[in-house]
């Protein structure tokens, strides 16, 4: 889905990350591919756990899952500094 907005904003001339910020989830192949941030999980840990649920085996029905933040080029994040006021965007400190 992540994949198709892109080339959505593209075709509609929109900038991204400057006028839409975007996020993929699953980090999926095609998002390396189209440099897409995205959200990764452990989607086999999870199976895991849900297979255990029902086999109604003992394991905890509400349990955190880890996330992580794999950023590419579809966001930047603007970084304050609060002694001085000011602002910047990610892309202007590297």
């Amino acid at each position: 889905m992540a994949a198709g907005i892109l080339v959505s904003c593209e075709y509609r001339r929109l900038n991204v990350p400057n006028n839409l910020a975007l996020i993929g989830f699953d980090n999926q192949p095609i998002f390396m591919m189209m440099k897409i941030t995205t959200i990764e999980m452990n989607l086999i840990n999870i199976g895991q756990n849900l297979f255990l649920q029902a086999m109604n085996e003992q394991v905890e029905r509400k349990k955190e899952i880890g996330v992580h933040l794999i950023e590419r080029g579809t966001v930047y994040f603007v970084l304050a500094d609060m002694s001085t006021g000011t602002l910047a965007k990610q892309h202007d400190i590297i």
